[in-house]
């Protein structure tokens, strides 16, 4: 549930086995993608153990949560478990003062420092039910006060699922029993400082006096959306319920034909106006039953077709989780019956990959924690741009945002790198394209104030063959890797963040393995990604040995590489954007330390240079505003949350506009 759905199959425990957790390498990644079994460890002594619910912030941070059962008695204990990228490990969970038994079966995180987990538990001796929530503040679990209604009686209270979009915001919703033989709705709200009840509504005329509530997801603070079931359990009758920011109401939901019964599990919501929800439903007699999936799209629910797997001799299938992260990708999960065992069960909906809708997917707005920036060759807008050698270029220009009034600051190669990644203008001292130990740089820089704040960064150079590499090859050409220039990072980073992008020096027009590839696939990306292709894959026009098409070789390695980014774990949680630009133009008007500062018109094709700007919210977008390098380097501090580089208009500036509010980037 919460910010990305829960996903898992309800826990269960059998004869002290425990229930393994199964995930996804990344549901969105085109490359080596699948499904495999991760071991979860057990805790000690325990008859049996299982988790029920997950939570992921990144690639690299989950928390799951369930159950164990101790000793012969068999007292119940809460249960969480924390993924950090290679393995999980179980975390110490309070347990209620008193209680015999003790269950979290939801979980949403806001951050790797925010999650909430819900459930109930039992007392000793007791027969009645209480609400219960935990609280992860990024070094413990305590547990927090949760109300319970006045009117609840017996022993069905409790807390299935929860939905958090901030560390202050948090909805949960289950159900209670008012001691009438009647089951009711239930959800409690945090605001940060304590748990309230909100009002519920009950499906009215619903046999078997039962009405559950057992997923929630929250866009916002005006925009819930929780999903359950109401009814007897040999015929419950599935609901939804909508949250406005003032109250809860009843949506109706169409029953699939045939339907006796029918529940709904889960629910995703990846927009105000977007959310899926997953359950089952079965025929007259129970001995059979299907998958089912609804969309909201603002106005209505509608049944999705979701498969079932064929000839199936056993008589259940059904979805429990779902997550969405996108318009056009959600993946669910539950479980089906081959006839002798209850086996798991993956589903995948992707109408629209998201690899050929890059921009505007409709994915909910978060804040971007991940840049990737391409910097290609020697190639001028018009050289670019509507040529027919490029089109996977044209393509992505025309789906995501694209300055057409772009600009290079200076020439040759060396200073527009330099001026890109410091802000400083190098007024023609550098006039050529010269080595590290010759035209060292001393001036603040991005990667030096990435690591005063301790913003993970990285430069992946493509045919390079070791870390911080200072010496030319046929392919590398340290140059186009201004990080080494830098003293400061030169003594410092350089040695563990300029790295080798691929295992292989050759390059070419494929995704190849290695340490990009690595970060992508693990959903490790660094904040800032500066990404250097060689000097056949960006185009560059005097490198022996390479295509003579130097357009089509820059081509055709963008549309392999960037379409694997766009897959990766990291763009599809919608916190990465992308940024490809051109060092330099060419052709009249170029002059080797000559200045194109004071450019903001197309008329010196040396100086204006194609920047294509790739993010989940970008709007397609073709401006003509005149930008150029220095307010890339702007926007890019932004984002990471350190200082502006550039210089004071005495001596040069960006034109002061922002790309955030021309494409959304």
């Amino acid at each position: 549930m919460g910010r990305v759905g829960r996903v898992g199959v309800r826990w269960f425990v059998i004869g002290g086995v425990a229930v393994f957790v199964l995930v996804a390498a990344s549901a969105a990644l085109a490359v080596a993608s699948g499904w495999s079994i991760q071991h979860t460890p057990n805790p000690p002594a325990q008859q049996g153990s299982g988790l029920d619910g997950v939570s992921c912030w990144s690639g690299s941070a989950c928390t799951a949560v369930g159950n164990s059962v101790t000793d012969n008695a068999h007292r119940f204990l809460t249960l969480a478990e924390r993924w950090n990228g290679t393995r999980w490990s179980i975390q110490h969970t309070p347990n209620p003062p008193g209680a015999a038994e003790s269950y979290l079966p939801g979980v949403s995180c806001s951050s790797a420092s925010a999650c909430t987990a819900v459930g109930n538990y039992l007392r000793y001796n007791g027969t009645k039910t209480f609400t219960l929530a935990e609280r992860w503040n990024g070094t413990g679990w305590s547990i927090q006060r949760t109300p319970n209604p006045t009117r609840a009686r017996g022993s069905e209270n409790g807390l299935d699922g929860v939905s958090c979009w901030s560390g202050s915001a948090c909805v949960a919703v289950g159900s209670y029993f008012n001691g009438t033989n009647t089951t009711l709705t239930l959800a409690e709200r945090w605001n940060g400082t304590g748990w309230s009840i909100q009002r519920t509504p009950n499906p009215s005329g619903a046999q078997g006096n039962q009405s559950v509530l057992d997923g929630v997801s929250c866009w916002s603070g005006s925009a819930c959306t929780a999903v359950g079931y109401a009814g007897s359990a040999l015929k419950p009758v599935m609901f939804a319920e909508r949250w406005d920011g003032t109250g809860w109401s009843i949506q109706h939901i169409p029953k699939p034909t045939g339907a006796y019964g029918s529940v709904l599990s889960d629910v995703s919501c990846w927009s105000g106006s977007a959310c899926t929800a997953v359950g089952y439903f079965f025929n007259f007699d129970g001995s059979k039953s299907w998958t089912l999936a609804e969309r909201w799209n603002g106005t209505g629910w509608s049944i999705q077709h979701s498969p079932n797997l064929p000839s199936l001799p056993g008589s259940s299938i059904g979805l429990d989780g779902v997550s969405c992260w996108s318009s056009s990708a959600c993946t669910a999960l539950g479980s089906y019956d081959n006839g002798a065992k209850s086996l798991t069960l993956a589903e995948r909906w992707n109408a629209t990959p998201s690899a050929t809708t890059p921009c505007n997917t409709g994915i909910r707005p978060v804040p971007i924690k991940h840049v990737v920036l391409i910097v290609e060759e020697n190639h001028s807008y018009n050289a670019v741009i509507g040529n027919s050698d490029a089109k996977y270029i044209d393509g992505l220009a025309s789906e995501c945002g694209l300055g057409a009034n772009f600009h290079n600051t200076t020439h040759p190669s060396l200073p527009n790198y330099v001026e890109l990644t410091s802000g400083t203008r190098t007024d023609g001292a550098l006039k050529s394209d010269c080595s590290v130990s010759s035209c060292a740089q001393t001036q603040n820089n991005v990667f030096a104030e990435l690591d005063a704040a301790k913003v993970a960064w990285k430069a992946y150079a493509e045919s390079a063959t070791q870390n911080c590499q200072t010496s030319d090859t046929m392919l590398y050409a340290q140059r186009h890797v201004p990080a080494v220039y830098y003293t400061d990072i030169h003594a410092t980073s350089c040695p563990t963040d300029v790295v080798p992008m691929t295992v292989s020096s050759a390059g070419g027009p494929k995704v190849q393995a290695g340490n990009f590839y690595n970060d992508v696939v693990n959903g490790t990306l660094p904040a800032f990604s500066e990404i250097t292709p060689n000097l056949c894959d960006d185009g560059h026009s005097t490198t022996p040995g390479c295509a003579s098409n130097q357009v089509a070789a820059t081509d055709r390695w963008l549309a392999a590489w960037v379409p694997f980014i766009l897959n990766g774990p990291n763009y599809a949680s919608g916190d990465t954007e992308i940024a490809i630009t051109w060092d330099e133009g060419e052709g009249p008007g170029y002059k080797a330390g000559g200045s194109c500062w004071a450019q903001t018109t197309t008329a010196n094709v040396s100086c204006w240079v194609a920047t294509i700007l790739v993010g989940p919210n970008v709007t397609p977008t073709e401006s003509t505003v005149a930008f150029n390098h220095l307010d890339l380097l702007n926007r890019i501090t932004s984002i990471l949350g350190v200082p502006t580089l550039s210089e004071p208009a005495s001596t040069g500036t960006p034109t002061g506009l922002d790309l955030h509010t021309t494409f959304g980037w």
